[in-house]
């Protein structure tokens, strides 16, 4: 998914059923080439091959699994779901 933004394009990911390949062939090369994209990968360990080396990883974790919410769910409270967020450098 790309969204156009003023300076920065924002692509998005979800690499839990493709392959290395399969992103290679959407135009991987020239997306990370522009260094003003903001790319958002979902699963990246799948395709961390092809992921440059200077990349900052950004893990989710649920701060107390036992409450989460289902992802179909509607609801809003942000304190039902509260995540810890883990910067990670490569």
């Amino acid at each position: 998914t790309k969204i156009r933004g003023g300076v920065q394009d924002i692509y998005h990911i979800d690499a839990y059923r493709v392959t290395a390949k399969n992103v290679l062939d959407i135009g991987w090369e020239e997306i990370v080439a522009d260094k003003n994209n903001i790319i958002i990968i979902e699963w990246a360990n799948k395709i961390k091959k092809i992921i440059p080396q200077k990349s900052l990883w950004i893990k989710l974790k649920l701060v107390n699994p036992s409450h989460a919410i289902p992802a179909e769910s509607r609801r809003t409270e942000a304190s039902e779901n509260k995540r810890e967020i883990i910067l990670l450098s490569k």
